[in-house]
């Protein structure tokens, strides 16, 4: 019978080193994700996402953020008794 080969040889550890884990995947497409926002608080994120929009397209008809005026919209809204609890937005596009 011939040599047979040390089980945990260079050949072997080679091959579990190239091997793509599902950790590994997990981890890459989080890094992307994380990479694609535009800001860590939400918030914030939502804010610049709608200023982007509204500098691109006609498409936002009101946007008004918690605890604050009107960004984009009729300003009577500021009136409503409970204004500052309310967060809007309002979107018109082709598809309706």
């Amino acid at each position: 019978m011939g040599k047979s080969k040390p089980r945990n040889s260079n050949n072997d550890r080679n091959m579990k080193t190239n091997i793509v884990t599902r950790k590994r995947i997990r981890e890459r497409a989080r890094k992307r994700r994380e990479a694609l926002r535009r800001h860590k608080d939400d918030a914030k994120a939502f804010y610049l996402l709608v200023m982007l929009i509204m500098e691109d397209e006609d498409c936002i008809l009101l946007y008004k953020l918690y605890e604050s005026p009107v960004v984009h919209g009729p300003e009577e809204i500021n009136d409503l008794p409970q204004s500052k609890d309310l967060f809007l937005l309002g979107i018109h596009t082709e598809a309706k």
